[in-house]
């Protein structure tokens, strides 16, 4: 990012679920699965890494409420 870019406020897509092959070669598509998770690996962090902001803002389904995760190296944020 550049400094002041950051993302507008919206919703993750759902996606087919997949995994590798049996022969480990590729990925296959797992027929009728779908994956509403989303993923964020913290791979630095504002307090040791000399950055600013980095927060994933989480609202409520009625958008009436929310919660700031603070990015901490190591971490994986899971969310739907």
């Amino acid at each position: 990012y550049n400094q002041g870019d950051q993302f507008q406020r919206h919703v993750d897509g759902l996606f087919p679920g997949q995994g590798a092959n049996p022969e480990g070669t590729g990925v296959e598509e797992w027929t009728g699965v779908v994956s509403g998770m989303s993923m964020l690996f913290y791979l630095n962090d504002n307090t040791h890494d000399g950055l600013e902001g980095g927060e994933t803002r989480l609202w409520t389904a009625d958008g009436s409420r929310y919660i700031d995760v603070t990015p901490q190296k190591g971490r994986v944020l899971f969310f739907r």
